[in-house]
């Protein structure tokens, strides 16, 4: 069993990524920024993208949307080598379209929306911290942590 801890960031700007000092990753456009603890490692899209086609899913609908949605994520960091057999907590963040967000909505209503999908998805889904408000480059956004198998 893989178990990963996943921290996503909903944002609707893109730019380019600069590697900082090895360990820091920015995107100055997105207000971005993130420092991986040194022992650990930045993962390649593509490593990232190979092991993603990988999984398989219980439902056959479920596993077409998900090949179809399919896009490198903006940053992945990981505890050990990709070759790991073992859980590899993970860090994961996606810049990506959310379709048509109504003006009102905050981070954490998305989230919540976010959490109801995966909560039928993944088995053992953890909420390790639920969806609060946080800021993220000056804009209100949301935060969460959870855990699943």
């Amino acid at each position: 069993m893989l178990r990963l801890t996943i921290c996503a960031v909903f944002v609707s700007l893109a730019g380019v990524a600069s590697p900082g000092d090895g360990n820091t990753f920015t995107i100055q456009m997105l207000g971005f920024k993130v420092t991986k603890p040194e022992s650990w490692r930045f993962l390649s899209a593509n490593t990232y993208l190979d092991q993603a086609r990988q999984l398989k899913l219980n439902d056959k609908e479920l596993q077409q949307r998900w090949s179809e949605s399919m896009r490198a994520p903006l940053v992945v960091i990981v505890k050990y080598p990709a070759t790991h057999p073992e859980v590899n907590t993970s860090f994961k963040a996606d810049v990506k379209p959310y379709g048509q967000v109504p003006a009102s909505s905050s981070g954490v209503d998305i989230l919540n929306i976010v959490l109801k999908s995966f909560g039928s998805i993944f088995k053992k889904l953890s909420i390790e911290q639920s969806p609060t408000e946080t800021v993220l480059a000056g804009h209100k956004a949301g935060y969460m942590k959870i855990s699943y198998v």
